[in-house]
C-alpha cells in the first residue's frame, strides 16, 4: 500500500488521523499507542509476512538499548564497546540478508530464495536508525527510550517509503508533547507538504520519466547518439530529484499531521555551487548519517592523507549502496568519492578564494557541479556496467549525432526538461514555501523566500485554499497511474 494508493488516502490515513485524535483524550500512553498501531497496521497490509521481523528487531534494540544504558550508569563511559558491537553486526548481518545477498551472487537453496525475495518494508530506515540509536545511547547523547515511545519510534510509518533517516534524540521531545500541538495548523501545513510531494512524484516525476526509460535498457543504450544520450540523461536528473524529494515532502507530511516534525531531506540541491554543498542538500539525512556514524568511526578526517581518501571512499560506496544492491551504485558512490576528492583538493588552494569574489564565479560553480552530478547518473540507473557505459560513450560522441528527424521527437522531451529544470533552478523549495509554518526541523541550509518571492509563502486563506484544492485534485487524479518509486525496496 503506497502513499498514493486511493486505499490510503481514503481509507487507511482518515482512520489512523481519526483514531490519532481520539486518542490524544488518554494522554501520551494514548497517543503513542495510535501511532503504534496505525504504524503496524500498515506494515501488515504492505507485506504481513515481515510484521514479526519488524517486531523483533523493535524488541532486540530495545533490550540492547537498555544493556547499554545500565553498563554505562554503572561502569561509567569507559566500559568496553562489544555489546554495542554486538548489536549494531546483528543489524547489520539482518540488512545483508534481507538487502544486500544478491551482491554476493547467492544463486539457489534458503538463502538464494531470500535474495529473490522483496526487501522487507522500510528495512535500511528502521535498522540504521536503530544502530544510530544504540550508538547514542552507548555515548550518552541520548537516555535509553521506554518501549511504548521507542517503538512508536522505531516503526513510525510515515518514513517507511521513502524515509528520512531519523534520530531518537530528534524526535523523541515531540513524542511526549502531542496533545500540545495545534491541530489545525499541523493537519493544514502537514496536508499541503504532503500533496506538493504527491504532485512532485505522480505529475512531475512521473511526467519526464518515459524519456529517461533508455538509460535502464541494454539494448537501449548501445542506440543513442549524442543528442539523445544528454536529453535522457537530464531527464533522468530531473526525475530523480521529484521522485526521491515528492517522497520525502509525503513523509514530512504524514508526520506533520500527527505532530511530528521530521528534519529536511532535500533543500534544491541542484543550485549548490559545490559538489561538498550539493551533498549538504541531497538526502540530507543520509549524508548526516553517514558523517557522524561511519566516517567519524573510521577516523574521520584525522591521520595522513592516504587515510582521509580511503575513509571517504568506504563512506561514499555506502552512500551508493544505500540506494541499492548493485555494483553500478558502488562506483556511483565512489565516483562521488572522488568528486569530494577533487573538491577538497581544490578548495586548499590561494587562488580559489581570489576568484570566489567575481560575480561570474557562483553561476559557473552552480553549472559545473550540476554537470559532474549528471555525468554520474548513468552509473546510478544503469542495471549493468556495460550499460552505463554505452550511455557515456554516447554522451561523448562516440555513437554520432542524431538525424534531423529523430531531433523532432525529442522537441517534447525538451520541453519538459525546460520546464523542470526552471523549477529547479528559480521556484523557492517545499520548506521555502511553508517557511512561516516551520516544516522541518532546524532552519535548513536554504533561507526562506524573500523579496518578492515572500508574496508566495503558503498562508491561510481563501486565496490558497483554493490552490491546495487544485493541487490535491490534480495530484489524486495522477494517483491512479503513479509508478513504483525506483528504488522502494528501502
Amino acid at each position: 500500500m503506497y502513499f498514493h494508493s486511493y486505499q490510503f488516502l481514503f481509507l487507511f490515513l482518515p482512520l489512523a488521523l481519526a483514531s490519532f485524535q481520539l486518542a490524544r483524550r488518554f494522554g501520551e500512553k494514548g497517543r503513542l499507542g495510535a501511532m503504534l498501531c496505525a504504524s503496524l497496521l500498515f506494515y501488515g497490509l504492505w507485506d504481513v509476512r515481515f510484521v514479526p521481523l519488524l517486531a523483533a528487531s523493535i524488541l532486540i534494540n530495545f533490550a540492547i538499548g537498555r544493556a547499554l544504558s545500565a553498563r554505562r550508569e554503572t561502569r561509567g563511559a569507559d566500559t568496553p564497546d562489544y555489546l554495542l558491537g554486538a548489536g549494531v553486526l546483528l543489524n547489520l548481518a539482518v540488512l545483508f540478508l534481507f538487502r544486500y545477498l544478491p551482491l554476493a551472487g547467492v544463486e539457489g537453496g534458503p538463502l538464494g530464495a531470500i535474495a529473490a525475495m522483496a526487501a522487507p518494508l522500510g528495512i535500511l530506515f528502521f535498522t540504521l536508525d536503530q544502530i544510530g540509536y544504540l550508538s547514542d545511547v552507548r555515548h550518552g547523547r541520548v537516555r535509553s527510550a521506554g518501549l511504548l515511545r521507542y517503538a512508536a519510534f522505531a516503526s513510525f510509518f510515515p518514513r517507511l517509503i521513502g524515509g528520512p533517516l531519523l534520530r531518537y534524540g530528534e524526535i523523541e521531545p515531540q513524542l511526549g508533547s502531542g496533545g500540545r500541538r495545534n491541530l489545525r495548523e499541523d493537519l493544514a501545513a502537514g496536508l499541503t507538504i504532503f500533496f506538493f510531494g504527491l504532485v512532485k512524484k505522480a505529475l512531475l516525476a512521473d511526467g519526464i520519466a518515459r524519456f529517461a526509460m533508455p538509460l535502464a535498457s541494454p539494448a537501449a543504450a548501445q542506440h543513442l547518439d549524442i543528442i539523445t544520450a544528454w536529453t535522457v540523461t537530464l531527464a533522468f536528473s530531473c526525475q530523480i530529484y521529484f521522485e526521491l524529494s515528492g517522497y520525502a515532502d509525503m513523509a514530512i507530511g504524514l508526520a506533520r499531521c500527527f505532530g511530528i516534525r521530521f528534519p529536511a531531506n532535500f533543500e534544491s540541491p541542484y543550485k549548490a555551487d559545490s559538489i561538498a554543498r550539493f551533498w549538504q542538500r541531497w538526502n540530507i539525512t543520509l549524508t548526516r548519517y553517514l558523517g557522524d556514524y561511519v566516517h567519524q568511526s573510521l577516523g574521520g578526517s584525522e591521520g595522513g592523507n592516504a587515510r582521509n581518501l580511503a575513509n571517504l571512499a568506504i563512506t561514499m560506496v555506502l552512500a551508493g549502496l544505500w540506494y541499492g544492491a548493485s555494483w553500478p551504485l558502488a562506483a556511483w558512490g565512489l565516483l562521488h568519492g572522488l568528486y569530494l576528492t577533487i573538491h577538497r583538493l581544490c578548495a586548499e588552494r590561494n587562488w580559489l578564494a581570489a576568484i570566489r569574489k567575481q560575480r561570474w564565479f557562483r553561476p559557473s560553480a552552480i553549472a559545473l557541479t550540476f554537470l559532474a552530478v549528471t555525468l554520474s547518473w548513468p552509473l546510478f540507473r544503469a542495471p549493468d556496467f556495460a550499460t552505463a557505459f554505452a550511455v557515456l560513450q554516447a554522451m561523448a560522441g562516440f555513437h554520432g549525432v542524431a538525424r534531423p528527424q529523430d531531433i523532432l521527437h525529442l522537441m517534447t522531451a525538451w520541453g519538459w526538461i525546460a520546464g523542470l529544470l526552471t523549477i529547479l533552478f528559480v521556484a523557492p523549495n517545499t520548506q521555502q514555501w511553508l517557511a512561516q509554518f516551520r516544516p522541518v526541523l532546524g532552519s535548513g541550509s536554504e533561507a526562506p523566500a524573500g523579496g518578492r518571492m515572500a508574496a508566495w509563502r503558503w498562508q491561510f486563506s481563501t486565496g490558497w485554499a483554493a490552490a491546495f484544492g487544485a493541487l490535491a485534485f490534480a495530484g489524486l487524479l495522477s494517483a491512479a497511474s503513479i509508478s513504483q518509486n525506483l528504488h522502494w525496496r528501502f
